[in-house]
């Protein structure tokens, strides 16, 4: 916002709002798409609301808000003078929201009323051709209000007159207007012919009568003004002077010109080296400015020395930076000026002798300008007030060192000359100092410039670069990296000019306590710059790059100041929550609040160093406890009981744990902890429990009792388990008869009942909508039928392309594979034009993102930079030959590639097409890649490392922007040894590698090999593991991760494992450690969750703490996980444990769980797709006692779908007994591996088992794996319409046999036709993984584009028979992916032509043990040998 001063007028604006519209304002502003808010609501808004929004809120609106909406905004803005508004609120075009709202019939040209019109016109030299074409077809009413003095560009009025469109007044036989609203021409200038090495850099403009000053050179070669003949409100422009060089004002007249002697003063009695009001700034208004009269000054002619002259007797000059804002100021803050141009003075100076004076002595001095550069004369009075406050020997060394700066020395210069000498010295002179100063001075003027925090200032001594300064200083000797003080550091980072990214590097690099020293304005950091830092528009490097360097560099403090500023930047930036610990006494602990990710981690440490302390907890008052909450819970036990009482007091009375501080796991705890030790109690703590751990209590509660609650919003249905919500939900399933009350109920509705919002039959208000579809995203385990209705009730038929932006905005990835293709495919293009030219910013699924390219496509998308930008996460779904629509030959071809290679939809043999298509780019004439690290990490590992070596750029930049790339889909050896070879030789790495140069090759980490990996120091080893080991499934090479544990036993001498390098460090690799790591380990208990929710390997990792004894020390917590049941599993315990470890308990332990925990807890149990048969018969046994659920014939519809995968340790007898619901088919669907027989039961106790016809395609679509429970004959009865609605979601279904695959094929032949090479690749992939159902010779006719949809997965299911039908040459065209994925018995029904035709696409060798890659390398070799060939001639 700028000032105090400007946020306070924002805030008096609002204080004037009534509350109905404040609310009004804040509700559109927190949901842009509330159709409650009219645009007649937006225009009472007041614009001061818009510009003091969040750039978050305000991106909001620009996506979401109705066009009609955003142009009423738009109108608001250009209306207004205020130029911090038009700067925050960017990114609407009124022409196209006018176009789009006018084609709905919402607007028409009565909006272009005088004002508005004027406001348009305002800045009228500044429109643009297109705009004038506008206004003239549109808005023909505004024509009457353009300014006589309005400047244009004479090629565009040029053009206007030829174009038979441009409406303009009869012409008399002078061939002047009579009656034209616009300017009229009394001349045509002469313009300087165009040579192929000349630029004009800007445009000439139309001659008028009248005059305005330009430069031309005298014999002495200073630049002098001179007036321009035959021009009224004209502003300067460029010409070409005798040496080449491009003027900064010059003549485009036919008239003689008459330069000033030589030895004449300055007309403006000032050294001008430009012009007072430079190219494209507006002419003052006619009431306030007098006319120029045209004549030529005398030859003898000079300005008097200034008096503080009237300016309203001559005319005014604004500053040019914003020309448009300055209105009301035009009569006491803008320069006067003479008849002929020439500058005068201040009128506000008028009367003051000492500015005169001193105006006077810098003319004479003939070093300064008094230009539209400076802004105001309020400026430039604040400017000489400076050099008035100077001593005389201090301004004659200023005048000197500008003149001349080798005959001064560092001494007078640095801290004894003020930045604001500088800040109106003439360019000439500062260009001069540039060249001669010093390195010391230079770095001088650098600094002061960023300390003056004005951007008029920096941009004024822009030529003086305080990171090249501060580099040869500091090479030089003459500062060091203490250099950066806390006042350069906050100026230097100041939000008030923009940050970009290369200053956060060199802030990394050069001056780390920039960032997180304690005098930084968190303003200033925080907001402007790790905000920005931290968001989609910055590259995930980048972010990564910072947090590693940062925890390097806290790492390798001894001490640093542990403040708010601090604390703050730790939780912003992620970093590690160990240097709170290391850095920050007790007092403080309670002062940081972790991120997310490292809240475990955060409580653990906590606790240790609580412990450490030796703290008594018994003696701190209630207000000192609560706020070292939370803790881990194995410390909360320990605590007495008067100090529970306390922390009871606080949940129940205070309710702390409504705090943002307290997670989920953390509220649990706390509770557990408090019901185990007595201090809570079921009935008298009810009231308490019910907000906290309504499940302990919900059964002790009656139906009224529940209700009441319900309603005043006491019980969090979430946190009951799916009987006890059942109860409610029954009282209030028949009252949805509204969307407010669908709203309302939302998360009760996806629990319980899809039904309902099958059954409204129309689409749910947007703002509905994305309550039902946030529930859904939000809720584990939700049923896939719920999902289905979901996707169906959201979506607008009559609004496609905003139903589909919210639906995508407020879904996950895995919700939106339940919208079905069909709805897209039946979109007329047209009507998603508005959605192919907006940024999609969710994950969308490459079979959705496919349909959408394919509309796109349609509609005349066209794939340029903006597009592709805007596009990209579906981008990489597109068909390759749609890349070949990119022209390679154009300037811009390695930017619109590089995007694409970056798409997260892009596949492997997508991704090798692009490579090629960028080689091609690269190798063309026309592009200019000066800086290859502008592309993408994908895009730059498109070459191997002698291409690398020849693009332009910093080979550090490049590296960090290769080593950010997926390596996952890289096909070759070859390649990835190349980038590997070229950032390590880059690095300059020799006989070790250090933690440093591990930080710096980012991913490039998991191409290193043996040799790389034993010149790796301890600190680089642990740095590997930690980037590896937390990377999901990027990194699954468990060969290699032996080989890195097995490196860090070897170098990591005397370390001693804690908890927390278990859950920061070696996460999944802890199963890598030795025995003896873990001797010395404790508080394992307090880590349990932690391991049990984000490991993978947990099997492996149980058997070695087993091993290692270390599971028998949770004496209390986790007896039940040791080989020896003492005691039975709780529900807080397996909750704790989480889904992915349940599968490692043993039969003994599950069937030891008690009746109540395991009612408890059965949508947990029931959640794993790991478990054994033994495992799941054991838990189906528990859920058969009479005291829980009893004889599966018994159980209800919400049992059913709570137990999960549970149902399948049942026998197909006893599932033969039971009544299943569409709802519980949907959800048991939701598993695979269903026994044959289980499936076939199961399926035929459905209703519609027996009508097979009458499935909808919305029940279709939610099956799952109960799809292929049907027979055959059943799958023949499924109507062809549903079907084709369910297409993509039916060929998901990897459990369906041959003769199952082969049904779905025939509908697919029935909807699409029955040649099948004739499939689009839409239908190519809807089919999915059914084209296994193709015949032998079917499959032998599909086409290389079929083939490249065909997933690498959904190969491996193609039954051999099928599979053997590939000819030679669809085989020597697969992916890597797509070869390598074949199966031994495929491979077994193959001639010789196939296997070695399968062998080129796979790079290996099938026939030998070898594996080698072949065919893969010596491609990849040819065409990279190919491009540098092109580049070299």
């Amino acid at each position: 916002m700028g000032t105090c001063s400007r946020l306070a007028r924002y805030l008096e604006t609002w204080a004037r709002l009534t509350d109905v519209m404040k609310q009004k304002t804040i509700a559109f502003f927190s949901d842009p798409t509330d159709t409650s808010i009219t645009y007649q609501d937006v225009d009472k808004m007041p614009i001061q609301a818009f510009a003091a929004i969040n750039k978050t809120l305000w991106r909001g609106i620009l996506m979401n808000a109705p066009d009609r909406l955003k142009l009423s905004i738009q109108m608001k803005i250009m209306m207004s003078n205020d130029c911090e508004v038009h700067s925050m609120l960017k990114g609407l075009n009124f022409t196209d929201l006018y176009k789009i709202s006018e084609s709905k019939g919402e607007v028409d040209s009565t909006i272009f009323q005088e004002g508005f019109c004027k406001a348009i016109l305002r800045n009228c030299s500044k429109l643009t051709p297109d705009m004038w074409m506008f206004l003239n077809a549109s808005a023909y009413s505004c024509l009457p209000y353009v300014p006589q003095d309005c400047a244009q560009p004479q090629d565009m009025f040029s053009s206007l007159r030829n174009s038979t469109d441009f409406s303009r007044p009869p012409m008399s036989t002078d061939g002047m207007s009579r009656s034209s609203p616009l300017p009229m021409f009394s001349g045509s200038p002469t313009f300087p012919p165009r040579s192929s090495d000349v630029i004009s850099r800007s445009s000439p403009l139309p001659m008028i009568s009248g005059s305005t000053p330009f430069r031309t050179m005298s014999s002495d070669g200073i630049p002098r003004s001179s007036p321009l003949p035959m021009i009224s409100g004209s502003t300067p422009f460029r010409t070409m002077s005798s040496d080449g060089m491009l003027s900064r004002t010059g003549p485009m007249l036919t008239s003689p010109q008459r330069p000033l002697p030589s030895d004449s003063p300055s007309p403006t009695g000032l050294m001008m080296t430009s012009s007072p009001m430079p190219s494209g700034s507006l002419p003052p208004p006619r009431e306030i400015v007098g006319s120029n009269t045209g004549e030529i000054p005398p030859a003898d002619y000079s300005v008097v020395m200034y008096s503080g002259c009237d300016a309203g007797a001559e005319g005014l000059r604004c500053p040019s930076n914003c020309s448009d804002c300055y209105q009301g100021k035009l009569a006491t803050d803008c320069y006067s000026y003479d008849k002929y141009g020439n500058f005068l003075g201040c009128r506000t100076f008028a009367g003051n002798a000492t500015l005169m004076r001193a105006l006077n002595d810098t003319t004479v001095a003939k070093v300064f300008n008094a230009t539209a550069e400076i802004g105001t004369c309020s400026r430039l009075k604040k400017y000489l007030r400076k050099w008035i406050s100077l001593d005389s020997a201090t301004r004659d060394k200023s005048i000197q060192f500008l003149k001349d700066p080798k005959s001064v020395s560092d001494e007078d210069v640095v801290d004894k000359i003020p930045v604001e000498v500088f800040a109106v010295a003439n360019r000439t002179l500062l260009d001069n100092v540039t060249q001669q100063a010093s390195i010391k001075q230079k770095l001088y003027l650098a600094t002061t410039s960023y300390l003056s925090r004005s951007c008029e200032i920096q941009d004024h001594l822009k030529s003086f670069d305080l990171e090249q300064s501060y580099k040869d200083a500091l090479q030089a000797g003459n500062v060091d990296a203490s250099y950066f003080n806390t006042s350069l550091c906050k100026a230097y980072m100041a939000g008030k000019c923009d940050i970009s990214m290369s200053k956060w590097r060199f802030a990394l690099d050069n001056a780390q306590e920039c960032v997180l020293d304690k005098a930084v304005c968190l303003k200033d950091v925080k907001d402007a710059t790790l905000d920005s830092l931290f968001t989609t528009d910055v590259e995930a490097t980048a972010q990564d790059l910072f947090r590693r360097r940062m925890n390097s560099y806290l790492g390798n403090k001894t001490t640093f100041a542990c403040d708010a500023d601090f604390l703050q930047v730790m939780k912003v930036c992620s970093l590690d929550p160990k240097f709170v610990i290391k850095f920050c006494d007790q007092s403080k602990i309670p002062m940081f609040s972790p991120s997310e990710e490292h809240a475990d981690e955060w409580n653990i440490l906590k606790a240790e160093a609580l412990q450490s302390a030796n703290t008594d907890f018994s003696s701190l008052d209630k207000a000192t406890l609560v706020s070292y909450l939370p803790i881990s819970k194995s410390l909360m036990k320990t605590l007495d009981k008067s100090t529970l009482d306390k922390v009871k007091e606080a949940v129940c009375t205070d309710d702390v744990l409504a705090g943002v501080t307290f997670s989920e796991d953390d509220i649990r705890d706390v509770l557990d902890v408090l019901l185990t030790k007595g201090v809570l109690n079921k009935t008298t703590d009810k009231a308490c429990l019910v907000k906290y751990a309504p499940m302990e209590v919900a059964d002790l509660m009656d139906a009224t009792d529940l209700r009441n609650n319900y309603d005043n919003g006491n019980l969090n249905v979430t946190k009951l388990t799916q009987t006890q919500s059942k109860e409610i939900w029954e009282m209030v399933k028949t009252e949805l008869t509204s969307d407010t009350k669908i709203k309302e109920n939302a998360e009760l509705i996806i629990r319980h009942g899809p039904s309902t919002l099958d059954s409204l039959g129309i689409p749910l208000t947007k703002d509905t909508a994305k309550t039902i579809l946030n529930a859904v995203k939000n809720t584990d385990n939700i049923n896939p039928a719920v999902k289905t209705s979901a996707m169906m009730a959201s979506y607008d038929d009559s609004d496609p392309a905003e139903s589909l932006k919210m639906i995508m905005s407020a879904s996950s990835e895995e919700m939106l594979s339940f919208f079905p293709i069909k709805k897209i495919m039946s979109i007329a293009p047209a009507s998603l034009t508005a959605l192919c030219g907006s940024a999609l910013t969710a994950d969308i699924p490459k079979k959705l993102g496919k349909a959408l390219m394919n509309k796109c496509q349609d509609a005349g998308t066209q794939l340029d930079l903006s597009t592709v930008t805007n596009l990209l996460p579906i981008i990489g779904s597109a068909p390759k030959e749609r890349f070949d629509a990119i022209d390679t030959n154009s300037a811009d071809c390695a930017s619109i590639l590089s995007k694409i290679a970056e798409s997260t939809s892009i596949t492997a043999e997508k991704y090798e097409y692009v490579c090629q298509k960028l080689h091609t780019c690269v190798s063309s004439s026309n592009l200019d890649l000066s800086d290859a690290s502008t592309l993408s990490g994908n895009a730059l590992a498109c070459f191997n490392k002698t291409m690398l070596k020849t693009l332009g750029g910093s080979c550090s930049d490049i590296t960090t922007k290769i080593c950010s790339a997926d390596f996952s889909i890289m096909d070759g050896k070859s390649r990835k040894t190349d980038i590997k070879e070229y950032a390590l030789e880059c690095l300059s790495v020799s006989s070790t590698l250090t933690e440093s140069s591990i930080d710096s090759l980012g991913n490039c980490v998991e191409l290193l090999g043996s040799t790389e990996i034993s010149k790796m120091d301890k600190s680089a080893t642990k740095a590997v593991i930690k980037a590896l080991s937390g990377s999901g499934d990027r990194f699954t090479c468990w060969t290699m991760a032996e080989k890195f544990m097995a490196r860090y036993s070897a170098v990591k001498g005397s370390d001693i494992i804690s908890v927390t390098d278990i859950m920061g460090t070696f996460n999944d690799w802890t199963v890598g450690l030795q025995t003896a790591d873990f001797s010395s380990l404790s508080g394992l208990c307090d880590t349990i969750s932690a391991i049990g929710k984000s490991f993978k390997k947990r099997g492996a990792l149980k058997r070695k703490l087993k091993k290692a004894g270390l599971l028998t020390e949770c004496s209390e917590d986790y007896d039940a996980i040791r080989t020896e049941i003492k005691a039975s599993i709780t529900c807080a315990q397996l909750t704790s444990m989480g889904t992915s470890m349940l599968s490692s308990l043993t039969t003994s332990q599950l069937s030891g769980i008690q009746d109540t925990d395991f009612t408890q807890c059965a949508s947990l149990l029931g959640s794993p797709t790991d478990y054994s048969t033994e495992q799941k018969q054991a838990l189906a046994t528990v859920a058969k006692r009479a005291t829980v659920y009893g004889a599966p014939s018994t159980w209800s519809s919400a049992t059913i779908q709570s137990l999960g995968s549970i149902n399948q340790g049942l026998t197909s007898t006893e599932h033969n007994t039971m009544t299943f619901t569409y709802d519980d088919i949907a959800q048991l669907g939701a598993f695979s591996e269903w026994e044959d027989t289980q499936k076939t039961t199961i399926f035929s106790k459905w209703t519609k088992s027996s009508s097979i016809s009458t499935i909808t395609s919305s029940e279709l679509r939610s099956l799952g794996h109960m799809t292929c429970a049907m027979t055959t004959s059943q799958i023949q009865q499924i109507t062809t319409s549903v079907y084709e609605d369910s297409a993509d979601k039916v060929g998901e279904v990897t459990s369906c046999s041959a003769t199952q695959m082969v049904e779905f094929v025939n509908h697919a032949k029935t909807v699409y036709g029955s040649t099948v090479y004739n499939w689009t690749t839409v239908q190519i992939t809807n089919v999915g993984v059914h084209i296994g159902g193709l015949s032998k010779t079917e499959i032998a006719t599909l086409t290389d584009t079929q083939i490249d949809e065909i997933l690498a997965s959904h190969i491996t299911l193609i039954p051999s028979s099928v599979f053997s039908g590939f000819t030679a040459t669809q085989l020597r065209n697969l992916s890597p992916a797509q070869a390598q994925a074949t199966t031994t018995t495929q491979r077994s029904t193959l001639s010789a032509s196939q296997i070695s035709a399968l062998e080129a696409a796979a790079g290996v060798s099938y026939t030998s043990s070898s594996g080698v890659e072949r065919s893969v390398q010596v491609s990849w070799l040819v065409l990279a040998l190919t491009v540098v060939l092109k580049l070299s001639l």
